[in-house]
């Protein structure tokens, strides 16, 4: 499959939960460093920090239907382990703080967390519905207007 002879995986990882809960901590690392390296606009408008808050919630990689679809599966089970629960559960606290701490800079009074759970809720009725991305990206910027003007 990846080209690794399985002694090599059984050597550094004792068993497919450890090795599932390393691979994940590699890609949250990745997704880290993905997305502090987005460069936050200066006094931006509106549609720009929709803009940058969407390329900050959805990788450029997971803007297929099937792909997010399985990033959403994933999100799901991961409630069930509790070793990669608290891996996501670091992640989204760390996501959070890096969105609150563009808010706030902006001087928006609106939370990352409510922000994420709209942006959430959007992409779920993309995954489920014949429109595309772009009716998406229109979608959160509507929402977004409505939370920062109350």
């Amino acid at each position: 499959m990846a080209g690794v002879p399985l002694g090599s995986t059984t050597y550094h990882f004792t068993d497919k939960s450890e090795l599932i809960l390393g691979a994940l901590k590699h890609l949250i690392e990745e997704e880290r460093l993905r997305r502090s390296a987005i460069e936050a606009p200066v006094n931006p408008s509106i549609d720009q920090i929709s803009s940058f808050l969407f390329e900050v919630f959805l990788p450029t990689q997971f803007r297929s239907k099937k792909k997010l679809g399985i990033v959403f599966e994933r999100l799901v089970e991961a409630s069930r382990n509790a070793g990669v629960k608290k891996l996501v559960a670091k992640d989204q606290k760390d996501l959070s703080a890096l969105v609150n701490g563009h808010l706030m800079t902006w001087g928006v009074d609106v939370k990352a967390d409510l922000v994420q759970a709209v942006f959430d809720g959007r992409a779920l009725q993309w995954l489920n519905s014949e429109q595309t991305i772009e009716v998406f990206k229109q979608a959160f910027l509507g929402d977004l207007n409505r939370l920062v003007r109350g």
